[in-house]
């Protein structure tokens, strides 16, 4: 897993802008429930299975009450990662890490930040508790 600073990842991100001719996409509600967000967050990462994985956290702390950034630290601390969110807000996972990437989008999505996740599709989870997924046409699930 790579963690970078945003103009650090403008070249890995540049490659996965969003083509709406090439594309379906799809909004949704992100539960209230815990357990329904977990489920939610595995489905569209499934998705993903087998890719690299970019997932971007882009806005937090919205709803302090509802988030332990302590937490947050400390698995990126366990993955070697000692700067903070907002100096490396880019995680790039390799396919081999997909359970990696599936954790760390799950703790943000049930902390209600923003997080963007690239591979060959996208999805945006929003603070605002409402979602975007973009899907290549014609893209089966494995």
């Amino acid at each position: 897993m790579e963690f970078l600073s945003k103009a650090e990842a403008a070249d890995v991100l540049a490659g996965r802008a969003k083509d709406p001719r090439a594309r379906r996409t799809h909004d949704f509600s992100i539960p209230a429930d815990t357990g329904a967000r977990v489920s939610l967050v595995a489905n569209f990462m499934s998705r993903l299975e087998g890719q690299k994985i970019v997932v971007v956290f882009s806005d937090w702390s919205i709803w302090p009450s509802g988030e332990r950034m302590h937490l947050f630290d400390r698995l990126r601390a366990s993955y070697g990662e000692t700067q903070n969110l907002v100096d490396t807000p880019v995680h790039v996972f390799t396919a081999e890490e997909f359970e990696d990437a599936v954790s760390f989008v799950t703790l943000g999505v049930l902390f209600l930040w923003d997080v963007d996740v690239f591979g060959k599709e996208a999805v945006k989870f929003s603070h605002d508790e409402v979602g975007h997924a973009s899907f290549n046409v014609g893209q089966r699930r494995k």
